[in-house]
């Protein structure tokens, strides 16, 4: 533990002088969402909440903002130690890491974000029917980021997919086309709708892998 905070400290101090130079504003923010991971893990929980908040707001990509958003919601609820916030910093789709997300979730009532958390993971590995139940899950709790909610509502739309469930991922995608530019790129939606479309019209021709346009992934 002792060498593990060490070369934490190190890393930190390393990546603050990174941050001094001038540096573009992708290179900038990915160094800072390293910092603010090492911060946190030093016990330094303000300093890295200040930079997952600016992070949130400021980052390019969505996915990265997506994440600071979760672990700045997940370190206002939980301590240090918690699965949820150790998955967010340090991922893994192992079983036993999705068994301790599973306990955490269970202790934390009525907070969508470790269930949204576990269905993302669970889309990951293909294991659609407990992914979209865990999603539905998290979004009827309840997830404070519209860009969170727009990334559970299409993987639901995928894994229903995937489920042969047409009817019910069309009235999930119906749902997200109620607010064009938030939930759902029009385009992405586009292609969903008309191939749900030609799967309930002709199941047994109905393709079983989706459109080749990708939504925006995290990866974690």
């Amino acid at each position: 533990m002792l060498v593990e905070r060490d070369e934490n400290e190190r890393a930190a101090e390393l990546l603050g002088q990174i941050l001094e130079r001038q540096l573009s504003p992708a290179r900038r923010d990915d160094f800072a969402s390293e910092l603010a991971d090492l911060l946190w893990k030093q016990g330094r929980t303000e300093e890295a909440r200040k930079l997952w908040a600016e992070l949130a707001l400021r980052h390019p990509s969505e996915p990265s903002r997506r994440l600071a958003k979760a672990k700045l919601d997940a370190s206002r609820h939980l301590p240090a130690g918690d699965p949820v916030l150790g998955y967010l910093i340090d991922p893994s789709a192992s079983a036993g890491w999705l068994l301790r997300l599973r306990e955490s979730a269970e202790q934390q009532p009525g907070w969508g974000l470790p269930w949204y958390l576990l269905g993302r993971a669970l889309y990951n590995r293909g294991e659609y029917e407990l992914a979209q139940r865990y999603l539905q899950k998290s979004l009827e709790l309840g997830l404070l980021d519209v860009e969170a909610r727009a990334e559970a509502m299409r993987l639901q739309v995928i894994c229903l997919f995937h489920l042969g469930h047409w009817r019910r991922a069309a009235v999930r995608l119906a749902a997200m086309s109620m607010y064009p530019g938030r939930l759902a790129d029009p385009a992405w939606a586009a292609d969903w709708f008309e191939l749900l479309e030609f799967a309930q019209r002709q199941p047994s021709c109905a393709p079983r892998t989706p459109p080749g346009r990708k939504f925006p992934d995290s990866g974690r």
